[in-house]
Order: structure tokens, then sequence, then C-alpha cells
């Protein structure tokens, strides 16, 4: 595949153009074969000279009961696989879909209580704080708050309702609300 560099031309020089600081964050382990949308995107950011994170799930309790391998993931992490930063922090509110774990007090919670920090866990990247954040989870509007000065974008990869009941709206248009960009996989998520 051909790929070319941005450039800018300022008074005669050529300059690259600075390449973003990405974090991308979807449920889906970077280490998994599953090759989703997100880690295609992030793989090609990083491809063009972009410092690029990935943050997966945080572990939370029915991890630990529940998943082997998220607990296997989470005790690689952070670590850098492929020329990406991968982190999944350890949080105390299951990131289930359990009633009352919806709320925007547990939502925020999920991101704001992880240990370590993902705010922290990320300047371990060497990267510095990310210039965007792309979000392909529903609930993740905290990422906002952890990162005030990035874009955050809102990738909707599905139509949740359809497997996890009408109340995830009200979810995803906090997610909406917070996002400076909404990104769809398909020209039929346009309309929702």
């Amino acid at each position: 595949s051909r790929r070319r560099r941005l450039t800018l031309r300022v008074e005669g020089t050529v300059a690259p153009l600075p390449t973003p600081r990405m974090l991308f964050h979807r449920p889906t382990p970077w280490r998994s074969e599953v090759r989703c949308s997100t880690k295609i995107f992030a793989e090609l950011f990083r491809d063009s000279g972009s410092a690029v994170t990935y943050l997966e799930d945080p572990l939370d309790p029915l991890n630990v009961i529940r998943s082997r391998s998220a607990v296997d993931d989470w005790r690689r992490s952070p670590a850098r696989c492929s020329g990406v930063w991968v982190m999944k922090p350890l949080t105390p509110v299951p990131v289930r879909d359990l009633p009352g774990l919806r709320s925007r007090a547990a939502l925020r919670a999920r991101y704001r209580w992880c240990r370590p920090p993902i705010t922290q866990m990320a300047e371990r990247s060497g990267h510095g704080k990310p210039d965007v954040v792309w979000s392909a989870r529903p609930g993740s509007a905290a990422l906002r708050e952890l990162f005030p000065e990035a874009r955050f974008a809102v990738q909707v990869v599905d139509y949740y309702p359809a497997f996890r009941g009408e109340e995830i709206k009200e979810v995803e248009r906090v997610d909406y609300a917070a996002a400076d960009h909404v990104f769809v996989i398909g020209h039929a998520m346009t309309d929702y």
C-alpha cells in the first residue's frame, strides 16, 4: 500500500506536520486475534508515525472470577506491544451491564477509580498526554474528563440497543454530547 506523509510548505521549506498522540479505547484485547476496526485504526496511526496508546477495558472484580485471559492481560499491562503502548488498569466498579451500573456516576467511577490511574499509565508511555482520545466503548465519556485537553472521538461500531436494551441509549447520549467527533462504521448507523 502507498503511504504519503503529510507536509506543510512554509516560505519555501517543507516541514512534516506534527503527528497526533492517539489513545484508542475498546474492550477487544490488543493481543487477541480479533481484527476490530479500532485496532486497525490504531495500527494505521502507529504506522504513520503517531504515538499510539491502546486502552483495553479495565479489569474488574467480575473479570477476575470469569476470565483467566483478562487477568493475564492485566498482569502484562502496561507494556509496549508491536509499537503500541497497551494499558489494562484495575477498577473496583464492574464493567458488566448490571442493574445500577449504567448510571452516569458508575460509568465515571469505572474510569476515575482505576489503579493505577489511567492518566499515570498513559504518562508512563513516554508519549505525553494524548491529543486525541478515540473510544469505541459505550459509557466512556469519563475519558474526556481524564484528558480534558484532548479531542474526544466516539466510534459507533454497533447498534447496541439490539442486544443491550433500550437503556443503553442514555449512556450513548452522554458519550455523544461529550464528543468532538462521532464516527460510524456504516451508513445504517448514521441515522441512529
